[in-house]
């Protein structure tokens, strides 16, 4: 799969990525077909019996197993899975911390191709795509219908975005950016949404885990974790130079000691967001700057 390259993204760049998507994968395994497209996640009322599990605040009082309650001494709820359709909302990070980059491209550029395949996968499906776009300039949020123009609307927001990142200030307060484009997905979505958030997932703090807990109840919910490989591992013994665009720094990569804490802390920080996900039941996704985009994102 050929992917986008260099520093910045045009509309004309993402509009290519639609004749460009490989052969979908076909239904989810063990999903059967009722009345809708296909299974959904929806933990509420439906028409097939999924489990058993801890009732949880804002559950429904009615699927409560009054059996499983009495013998465990806790308050159990039954879950059901239901057939309807299943909007995706694509949240895209394009703040200064994704204006990095070592070799192909920089973190920003796939993010914005990793939108771009989605959001028309999803379009191709049958299924309403929208987005909310965060970055220097403020948030973008695009509502999903199902419309080619809402894609282009979408992806022309994700371009205008990426495109902003020239002239952006270092200063730039990522955590309130979060923040804000956490409020406009709890605003747009409701129950058995598809939220794909796409990030490097620089200033997530604790509220934006609690928010990622909160739409995980009610929504199927993937995480990609945009890296460049020179976040990863320090490149061969030299003195390198680096810039962000504002400042300078000088490095010596030839250090033992100093190359192996380097890896370390990227694989605990990498530990640590997949840990977080399983522990939340959310999808989690690598995703290099100099490799493909997991098919398994494209499976709607």
């Amino acid at each position: 799969m050929a992917f986008l390259a260099g520093a910045y993204v045009t509309l004309d760049d993402l509009a290519t990525l639609s004749d460009r998507l490989p052969r979908s994968r076909g239904k989810r395994r063990g999903l059967k077909k009722h009345g809708g497209p296909r299974m959904s996640r929806l933990k509420g009322r439906g028409v097939d019996f999924d489990e058993v599990r801890l009732y949880q605040p804002g559950d429904d009082v009615r699927n409560i197993d009054w059996k499983v309650t009495a013998r465990k001494g806790r308050a159990h709820t039954k879950v059901f899975r239901e057939e309807r359709e299943r909007p995706t909302l694509v949240v895209v990070d394009q703040t200064r911390s994704m204006f990095f980059g070592s070799r192909r491209r920089l973190k920003s550029v796939a993010a914005a191709e990793a939108a771009a395949r989605i959001a028309f996968r999803t379009q191709h499906s049958g299924d309403r795509v929208g987005g909310v776009v965060f970055g220097t300039e403020g948030v973008t949020v695009v509502e999903p219908r199902l419309t080619g123009h809402n894609v282009a609307e979408f992806l022309g927001a994700v371009a205008a975005a990426n495109q902003a990142l020239a002239a952006a200030s270092s200063s730039e307060t990522v955590g309130q950016a979060v923040a804000d484009a956490f409020e406009q997905v709890r605003r747009v979505t409701r129950f058995n949404y598809r939220i794909v958030v796409i990030s490097d997932f620089t200033g997530f703090g604790e509220q934006a885990r609690s928010d990622i807990f909160s739409l995980s109840r009610h929504n199927r919910l993937q995480l990609v974790f945009v890296y460049d490989e020179l976040e990863r591992r320090l490149p061969p013994a030299s003195l390198y130079s680096v810039t962000d665009g504002v400042s300078r720094l000088r490095f010596d990569s030839s250090l033992r000691k100093s190359r192996d804490h380097y890896r370390d802390r990227f694989g605990t920080r990498l530990k640590l967001l997949a840990d977080e996900s399983s522990a939340l039941q959310v999808e989690f996704y690598e995703y290099s700057t100099e490799s493909e985009m997991d098919p398994g994102l494209l499976d709607v």
